[in-house]
């Protein structure tokens, strides 16, 4: 799996999406849609790179952590949950949750999260924040968000009938459908991909639609023109501003300790990978000392039918030594 790969996912900028939208709310890690996209891509065991590695290992556990934390099913124990620990709890909700909403449980599985698909992690994302919203405090936090800052909706439509979608920060989506032998969207299949990284992708976009004489792109074209034209230059220097900030003024004791969670993350895993192997190990001699006991009952019960068949001989062999002294 690749960068080119988990953009073609909605999943991954609604989740992003939905953790910028309530991050103050529900006090969820900060971060953009690169960030996640980064730490679901990143081998948490990679040498080198140190402070972005373990940034990006360290995301994912702090976020589900955050997220269990404030669902209500865990409500009486989530001051227990911590990074170290949350895949037990998460396995508890998904256990209740997938029961509770009739669907298949990703998580169903002795797999360590980490281990997991890249598409099962996604989804396994995707269903905790859905899982979020059950908690009660949910319509008192709703209360203070403007309807339309919660509803996703697309931003226009081309002549083909593709969606652009606008999730938040800097990226544009276009969702292409695919004809499943229908008519309707309905019985469509959708592809998804960024058509906007960069300002000069969304200058390109907007160029391109000016003289169309389709109107869903007259539309679209105003609205990019009118609505986020302005605003991209500045989207684009706050990203760039935060992302400088995050490499260049962690304090250097901030340093030594992602230094040292690096190490523990390996050490974690090198334990985890020991423990599988004195499980199987015991697994092993408790087979081998099984085959053992087999094999000594077998011969044991072998014994047993020899002597007991010498036994019956040497009756019936005195009967008839006794048979024939009594007739003579």
């Amino acid at each position: 799996m690749n960068f080119i790969d988990i953009q073609s996912w909605w999943e991954v900028p609604c989740i992003a999406h939905f953790c910028s939208l309530f991050s103050t709310t529900f006090q969820l890690p900060k971060f953009d849609i690169e960030d996640l996209e980064e730490a679901l891509l990143t081998d948490a065991d990679a040498e080198g790179e140190i402070d972005l590695k373990v940034y990006s290992a360290r995301l994912l556990p702090e976020l589900i952590v955050a997220l269990l934390k404030g669902c209500d099913a865990l409500a009486q124990i989530g001051s227990h949950i911590s990074p170290s620990n949350y895949q037990m709890f998460l396995r508890r909700l998904f256990r209740q949750k997938c029961q509770e909403y009739n669907v298949d449980n990703p998580f169903n599985s002795d797999t360590d999260f980490e281990k997991l698909p890249l598409r099962t992690k996604i989804l396994i994302l995707k269903y905790l924040c859905d899982f979020r919203l059950d908690s009660e405090d949910v319509c008192t936090s709703f209360a203070n968000y403007d309807a339309d800052s919660i509803r996703l909706e697309p931003i226009g439509y081309d002549r083909n009938g593709s969606s652009y979608w606008h999730f938040f920060g800097t990226r544009l989506y276009r969702e292409d459908y695919v004809s499943g032998g229908g008519k309707s969207k309905s019985s469509k299949s959708s592809v998804w991909q960024v058509i906007c990284f960069t300002e000069e992708d969304w200058r390109n976009l907007a160029n391109k639609l000016d003289n169309s004489g389709n109107a869903k792109e007259r539309n679209l074209h105003d609205l990019l023109v009118e609505n986020f034209l302005p605003y991209i230059p500045k989207l684009f220097h706050d990203k760039e501003r935060k992302r400088r900030d995050r490499l260049f003024e962690r304090p250097r004791s901030t340093r030594i300790k992602l230094l040292q969670e690096g190490k523990t993350l390996r050490a974690q895993e090198q334990q985890r990978q020991l423990e599988k192997q004195q499980q199987k190990e015991k697994k092993q001699n408790r087979e081998r000392q099984h085959s053992s006991e087999v094999v000594v009952r077998e011969k044991t019960d072998e014994k047993k039918a020899q002597l007991l068949s010498e036994a019956r001989a040497k009756r019936a062999e005195r009967r008839l030594e006794a048979k024939h002294s009594s007739s003579l």
